[in-house]
């Protein structure tokens, strides 16, 4: 994979990829985000959990001032650690969904060696406060235009695993990114954000991540498609992928035409291969639960279903995406 992956239709020149790219990002509303350094505000406050070291809460403040609650699991392996960010539904197993229905994914992937941030999504859990605003976020009269900001949150905590990284607590450059329901189609959109941000020979700033995984995908949310994320060839292509959704529930025809998609762009092996070329795999589950709820479904261990991926898609790639400083010049 380049270092700078062209959107299609753009030529190789930088200066045209840069103003394709610029155009995109104004479509979707966060092309102010580009400069990691600008989404989060100073203040990003850690507060260590006494009884287990090894996570902390961490409030972060996006670039339009919503005040995130993350929690953050570190990882082992020092410059080797593949950073994963977890993204929650709309709802959870018992009510509105939050980063909390996936603190038991995040403890295997720790588990595994890996870091795992879990934001809490604007209007979700602790991001209920836009700075300085006395009343709460009302999650109730979210239009497409606040599913499509909580990019602006999957970024603030991409800002923050930046400077994980630069004190060289893990490598960015084998981001994975895991979306449930909603949050696929949040991951997805960021992810093709990601792929189009422009980098440069002195600051590297997108084209992190590596691989990513949606758990009873979406094809919509309140308005808010993926139907132009799932236009890059670069995501649908060159990204490893795994789509796990129970066969017998209402979100079974958008997984597998979204697998299908996938398997089409795909010049390496898909989910009917069994040699180490395989980047695509397809997890039916026989079960009408979905999202974080096929975390508990009986007969199947779905959080070993995700580390798995991840050790084998992800983990291989350290020699080709060695660590990099990514401290600005």
């Amino acid at each position: 994979m380049s270092q700078f992956v062209s959107p299609p239709g753009c030529s190789s020149r930088p200066s045209a990829c840069f103003l394709l790219a610029l155009g995109i990002l104004a479509s979707l509303g966060i092309c102010k985000a580009i400069r990691a350094d600008d989404v989060v505000d100073a203040k990003q406050n850690p507060k260590a959990n006494q009884d287990d070291p090894a996570w902390q809460d961490v409030e972060l403040v996006t670039k339009d001032r919503v005040q995130l609650g993350m929690r953050f699991f570190a990882g082992n392996e020092d410059k080797q650690t593949i950073p994963i960010i977890l993204l929650h539904g709309w709802t959870g197993p018992d009510g509105p969904g939050s980063g909390r229905d996936l603190y038991g994914l995040a403890t295997s992937l720790q588990a595994a060696g890996h870091a795992v941030a879990i934001p809490d999504l604007r209007g979700h859990g602790q991001s209920l406060r836009v700075k300085d605003v006395p009343h709460e976020i009302n999650r109730d009269r979210f239009r497409p235009a606040d599913i499509r900001d909580m990019m602006l949150d999957v970024e603030a905590v991409r800002s923050f695993l930046v400077a994980q990284n630069n004190r060289g607590k893990l490598n960015l450059e084998l981001l994975c990114v895991v979306g449930f329901e909603m949050g696929s189609v949040v991951a997805l959109n960021w992810i093709q954000y990601d792929l189009m941000v422009p980098s440069f020979p002195t600051l590297k700033q997108g084209q992190d991540v590596k691989g990513f995984v949606l758990v009873s995908p979406e094809k919509s949310f309140k308005g808010f498609a993926i139907g132009q994320a799932m236009a890059n060839e670069a995501l649908r292509r060159d990204l490893s992928a795994m789509i796990i959704y129970g066969k017998l529930g209402p979100l079974s025809n958008e997984a597998k035409r979204l697998y299908n998609i996938l398997r089409r762009s795909r010049r390496r092996g898909t989910s009917t291969d069994t040699n180490d070329n395989q980047d695509l795999f397809l997890v039916e589950l026989d079960t009408r639960l979905r999202g974080s709820k096929l975390l508990e479904a009986p007969g199947v261990d779905v959080s070993s279903q995700i580390v798995n991926f991840v050790d084998r898609r992800i983990a291989s790639l350290n020699e080709t995406f060695p660590w990099r400083d990514r401290t600005r010049p």
